[in-house]
């Protein structure tokens, strides 16, 4: 692994949890935590873009549907921040249109819930190799021009993470 993957990993990601569940957003929260994350947590789309504009985070772990600004909404306007944050969906809803959306709309992964926390760490461990920090972004910078890198994979590469178990413990 390169050195600054190791510098990321152990620095943690910086995750907002956005769900208007607040048992299971605080829970979501206090297991990134645990992991070495630091996290924000609001409870719905507006709330989420306020707080990503005033805190630069590397992912959002985002709930669809939501009252007063739904994720779909929320998304759109989280995708015109640069550095953009790695859009992460987790919601229920994992119909084809759904994927569809949340597809053209630029999600790194749709996770269906219940998620399996082991597959929103191997998604997560993907990121520090897929986006660049704000320094790296700034040390790109040719006169005024900010060189483009890929931030995110394709939604379907993932659609296997959508339904996969998680590994049972056999000891």
């Amino acid at each position: 692994m390169h050195e600054d993957e190791n510098d990321q990993h152990q620095r943690g990601l910086r995750i907002l949890v956005v769900d208007d569940n607040y048992d299971a957003a605080r829970s979501m929260s206090m297991l990134l935590e645990l992991e070495g994350h630091r996290t924000g947590t609001v409870h719905n789309g507006l709330e989420a873009v306020r707080e990503a504009t005033r805190v630069r985070y590397d992912a959002v772990l985002l709930d669809l549907g939501m009252p007063v600004m739904d994720g779909f909404q929320a998304a759109a306007a989280l995708r015109q921040l640069w550095p953009a944050p790695a859009l992460i969906a987790h919601s229920a809803w994992d119909d084809a249109e759904t994927l569809r959306r949340t597809a053209d709309l630029g999600f790194y992964m749709h996770l269906r819930k219940p998620v399996c926390f082991q597959v929103l760490q191997a998604a997560l461990r993907e990121l520090p190799r897929l986006r660049l920090s704000a320094e790296d972004v700034d040390a790109q910078r040719v006169g005024g021009l900010v060189h483009t890198f890929p931030n995110a994979v394709p939604l379907k590469s993932n659609a296997g993470a959508l339904s996969s178990p998680c590994p049972r413990d056999r000891s």
